[in-house]
């Protein structure tokens, strides 16, 4: 369906636990052997698989099936939520976001990943401060540091033709089913308190 011919699908990015996924291979795709020595995996790998993970990795996506639409409407409205918390707080002239604009519907955006670009911030501070409070973000710079001198931006945003002073304030942010409007206002108030220390 789509065309791939390999597609790791990981577990704990929809609820499963960490440490299982499954890896789809396209008919008439040659893989080598990863570990020798037995016949799992198709020979590809050897040792024993966790069952116990693979059964809950199929209950995860057995909920997830049932309940996708639902839990995309919520992780849409958190998305935009979250955007609008940020723009209005840090400045709308300040502030875009990456790819797609949020109305391309799901076609063209996940709905549960955000990725804006700040003009003037340093994407390094900014996840600095928001690890002292507890909130996982990350930057779409290669290197992160701190410091704006050390940063480096990545060849996606590079390709994407980013300004240089946007794409040092690129941060890649994500909500899930279970997030909430306090966590949303938590972490937009975090991320305008800190573009506003580095003004």
């Amino acid at each position: 369906v789509l065309g791939a011919d390999l597609v790791t699908i990981v577990g704990h990015k929809f609820g499963a636990p960490k440490g299982v996924a499954a890896l789809f291979v396209r008919d008439g795709v040659a893989l080598p052997s990863l570990l020798l020595g037995g016949g799992q995996e198709a020979g590809r790998r050897a040792g024993t698989e966790s069952v116990p993970q693979i059964v809950a990795m199929g209950a995860a996506a057995a909920v997830v099936s049932r309940e996708l639409p639902a839990i995309a409407v919520h992780m849409r409205r958190c998305r935009d939520e979250l955007f609008e918390a940020i723009a209005s707080g840090v400045g709308r002239d300040r502030v875009r976001v990456n790819g797609p604009p949020l109305e391309a519907g799901d076609a063209r955006r996940l709905p549960n990943t955000l990725s804006i670009a700040i003009r003037g911030a340093s994407a390094g501070a900014i996840l600095n401060d928001l690890s002292k409070r507890n909130i996982a973000a990350s930057a779409s710079a290669a290197c992160h540091a701190a410091g704006a001198a050390h940063a480096q931006v990545s060849f996606v945003l590079k390709a994407m033709a980013l300004p240089q002073e946007y794409a040092l304030g690129t941060l890649r942010l994500s909500v899930g089913r279970h997030t909430t409007s306090r966590e949303i206002s938590a972490a937009a108030r975090a991320i305008v308190d800190s573009c506003s220390k580095a003004r």
